[in-house]
Order: C-alpha cells, then sequence, then structure tokens
C-alpha cells in the first residue's frame, strides 16, 4: 500500500501488475472521477457506496473495460468478457466470450454490491 504519493508518480501513472494500491485522495466524487478517466489505462475501476444512483452513474462514465461496485478489482470472471479500454489491453480484442470479437464496440461488465 502507497500512501503519500503524488498524481504523477510511477505507481500511479502505470499499469502495475502486482501486489500494489496506490491511496490517492480527491476532495469529491467527481474529482476522483476525473482522476480515473484522465489515466492512459483503463482495466478496471471501482467504487464503494451505497447510492446505486451514484453506482449507476460511474458504471457509465468511467472509462474501464471492467467496473465494481463494492466488490474488489482485481482478477476477473471466465464468464465474462475481461479487458480493459485506453492503454490496457491491446484495444483489438477482450480475453473470454463473444463480445472478444467485438473490436467496433466497447462494453463494460458491472458488478454491484448495492
Amino acid at each position: 500500500m502507497l500512501t503519500d504519493i503524488a498524481f504523477d508518480d510511477a505507481a500511479v501513472t502505470e499499469e502495475i501488475f502486482g501486489p500494489v494500491v496506490a491511496v490517492l485522495q480527491v476532495p469529491d466524487y467527481e474529482a476522483g472521477l476525473a482522476a480515473i478517466n484522465d489515466s492512459r489505462y483503463g482495466l478496471t475501476a471501482g467504487i464503494c457506496t451505497d447510492s446505486l444512483a451514484l453506482a449507476t452513474d460511474f458504471a457509465a462514465r468511467a472509462q474501464a473495460g471492467v467496473i465494481k461496485v463494492n466488490r474488489p478489482t482485481a482478477g476477473l470472471d471466465l464468464n465474462v468478457p475481461f479487458g480493459g479500454v485506453k492503454d490496457s489491453s491491446t484495444n483489438t480484442f477482450r480475453e473470454q466470450g463473444k463480445s472478444a470479437l467485438d473490436v467496433f464496440t466497447w462494453g463494460k461488465t458491472v458488478y454491484t454490491g448495492v
């Protein structure tokens, strides 16, 4: 767990595949969403909330291939498509499922515990 780091730190700006979490503070929901969408990567994104409206907004607006609400963001489910957007994945296919062949759209997988 990395704390007291800047938004331009390599642990934040690079896609790290390992047991690492960077903890950054933002003043509010909109600033947090903007920080997520400002990343050049978009594999997974998650939010913890009791609000179904906020969860739905996050799922629609977060630029990531997999969205998780009140769930861990790591790992994949072999029954649904898995892959990112932007510089995450290859931009030409998503692992698993029929939608792996559909390179002309970006679907989102949304998990919610609300």
